[in-house]
């Protein structure tokens, strides 16, 4: 199916490709070929061909909220390198973007160029390949406001870094993130008006190039404010100059370490956790701070074996844990017995009293 022109969906719908292709034809100025606007839209069982010099998905709920969803057994082919495969043009109101399916892309998937993403969330379960990123350096930059991108599951493989968090939240709660040519998760500084929240609790996060880091976080970055938690998850950075292996995790800043200091209670981590700390910008001195104690959690304590670090939750905090209430606890076997018992000389009880109703009859 080509569109001659741009096509504005204002209305629910499912469209079902039928393993047919759709195609767009011309670029409509970066506000999109397909926008889906105040609407829940479904794409499934196709392809989505946005190539060289043909446009990109939108999403626009400027007067009400929108829903994009892009299915499991769809295929997209984003190789329009100028722009964003989906492009949010306006989150005013409550807009929902799920990203499933296929991705072959050389751009970021899904991105809020004009700021107003308030109540944007974007849900992503799908495996996704770069190996031409160009005008980005990244898969997604949550970088416009205050969204909030969900990490549910699948494959991020990038040739370049692979996630950027700055102005809103990454939940990374699953998934396979493998960037080949930078760091895995990057997180910078936000805006004045905007604060950070990364939460990982699960999936593998691999960065293999050299001088790379599964997560970076950059100099300034989020120093007084933001929120952040590692309560799982599979972290490998790649290796030195020398072919060392680095730390899983790089902290590039002293002041950042002292006010977000205990940030970890759970993970796996090849190599040290934590590498030098900057304690002095001005001068570009690092060192090697005792980081890896002081940015756990509680008394949260580490176990090493083949190389592999694995924080292990802290014994007291498994004990704040409240008992289980009197009627949540399983029976004991004396108890369950005599209720078996009651019950079967209650069954015998009415059985008797049938067969003498019908002696009378």
């Amino acid at each position: 199916m080509v569109l001659g022109g741009p096509v504005t969906i204002t209305k629910d719908i499912t469209i079902n490709l039928n393993s047919h292709k759709l195609t767009p034809t011309t670029w409509n100025n970066g506000a999109g070929n397909v926008t889906v606007k105040g609407a829940n839209v479904t794409i499934k069982n196709g392809t989505i061909d946005l190539t060289s010099g043909v446009g990109q998905l939108a999403v626009d709920s400027s007067e009400k909220a929108s829903t994009l969803t892009i299915a499991n057994d769809v295929k997209v082919n984003a190789t329009f390198s100028s722009v964003p495969a989906i492009i949010v043009n306006d989150a005013t109101n409550t807009t929902v973007v799920n990203v499933n399916g296929t991705w072959t892309v050389q751009n970021e998937i899904v991105s809020c160029p004009n700021g107003k993403d308030e109540n944007l969330t974007v849900n992503l379960n799908a495996n996704v390949k770069a190996t031409n990123l160009q005008n980005t350096s990244y898969l997604v930059a949550v970088d416009a406001g205050a969204s909030t991108v969900n990490v549910l599951g699948g494959t991020y493989e990038s040739n370049k870094s692979v996630f950027e968090v700055k102005n809103g939240t990454l939940n990374v709660k699953g998934g396979n993130l493998i960037a080949n040519g930078g760091h895995a998760i990057v997180v910078t500084k936000p805006d004045a008006e905007h604060t950070t929240t990364l939460n990982i609790s699960s999936g593998t996060i691999t960065a293999k190039a050299t001088e790379s880091y599964s997560v970076y976080f950059g100099s300034g970055t989020g120093e007084e404010t933001g929120t952040y938690s590692i309560t799982g998850g599979t972290f490998t950075s790649g290796k030195d100059k020398d072919q060392k292996q680095l730390p899983a995790i790089k902290i590039a800043s002293q002041t950042f370490l002292a006010n977000h200091a205990k940030m970890i209670s759970g993970g796996s981590f090849t190599g040290s956790i934590v590498g030098d700390v900057q304690t002095n910008a001005k001068t570009d001195t690092w060192t090697r701070a005792a980081a890896a104690t002081a940015i756990l959690v509680g008394n949260a304590t580490t176990t090493t074996e083949n190389g592999i670090v694995t924080v292990n939750p802290s014994k007291a905090e498994d004990n704040k844990k409240p008992a289980a209430k009197p009627e949540e606890q399983a029976p004991n076997t004396y108890d369950a017995g005599l209720v078996y018992m009651g019950l079967a000389l209650s069954a015998i009880g009415a059985s008797v009293v049938s067969v003498r109703k019908l002696r009378n009859n």
